[in-house]
């Protein structure tokens, strides 16, 4: 089998994408792999979730944390391939931060097919931070420095 590019794995993206803006996690809950090696990492720290339940908990969670009128992720490009019965894509575009700042976003996720359905097996989304950022005493790696033991 030939890496293919996956046209309906951008279209699904792009429409869960949708769901989470709007609030509607069991759209994308249902796009999750009930397989116990599920996992979806977001940007902060303490977001690391296995399994289908704890993710869409923690996705929920998000959702319901976050200002109503909170715009959400902006999608602007998706690179996606699938090969066989599995898929995967990175995912590029900002993601604001109130009113008037955006700070550049990306994804990867894993995708298998799933009784004839794409099911996320793994997905990960952060923020990017400029190298020159972090820098030893720069305020941003004070903000999230993680206690060493």
């Amino acid at each position: 089998m030939a890496v293919e590019d996956a046209p309906e794995i951008e279209e699904l993206i792009r429409r869960l994408n949708d769901a989470y803006r709007s609030g509607d996690i069991d759209t994308v809950a249902r796009s999750l792999s009930s397989d116990s090696a599920t996992m979806v990492v977001g940007s902060d720290a303490s977001e690391v979730a296995r399994g289908r339940d704890e993710a869409a908990s923690m996705l929920r969670g998000d959702v319901d944390q976050r200002p109503a009128d909170a715009p959400g992720w902006s999608i602007e490009e998706i690179d996606a391939f699938r090969e066989g019965d599995v898929a995967w894509a990175t995912v590029l575009g900002p993601y604001p931060i109130g009113e008037a700042d955006a700070i550049p976003a990306r994804g990867s996720v894993v995708f298998r097919r799933e009784d004839g359905d794409w099911k996320i097996v793994n997905w990960t989304f952060s923020l990017a931070v400029p190298n020159d950022t972090l820098q030893p005493g720069s305020p941003v790696l004070a903000a999230l420095a993680v206690a060493h033991v």
